[in-house]
């Protein structure tokens, strides 16, 4: 089942639920799927507000560790946007371009509370 942005031109869908389909099924009571999104959600805020932190004052291994970290997180939770913004953001840094990072900050923000409200919405489903 895809999910699709509601504003999105470009169709890319915002969940892919594929991947949380296969992590299922190695895990039919679902008990380590909840444990891997429980974690996402409480580390997120962290990484982004070290990312934050991070463009604020120029430095980029922050950004590449922070971007790389969700990154990994949108791919196996299926986030395709957010793992493409991540994967842009990690490359940036890598780069030493602060300043994109910084531009794209409040998109990251944006793909990672609609994906962060999508993981709450499947959790309350599951229970």
């Amino acid at each position: 089942m895809l999910s699709r942005q509601e504003d999105a031109s470009d169709e890319v869908p915002l969940i892919d639920s594929r991947p949380l389909q296969q992590l299922r099924e190695i895990d039919p009571s679902g008990a380590f799927l909840r444990r891997w999104i429980e974690q996402f959600l409480d580390d997120a805020p962290a990484k982004v507000a070290e990312m934050e932190r991070a463009v604020e004052a120029g430095i980029t291994p922050p950004l590449v560790r922070g971007a790389h970290s969700l990154k990994t997180y949108a791919g196996w939770l299926g986030s395709q946007p957010l793992w493409q913004l991540c994967h842009r953001m990690e490359q940036e840094a890598r780069d030493g371009s602060v300043a994109e990072c910084r531009r794209l900050m409040p998109e990251l923000r944006q793909q990672l509370s609609q994906f962060q409200k999508w993981l709450t919405s499947y959790l309350e489903s599951q229970a």
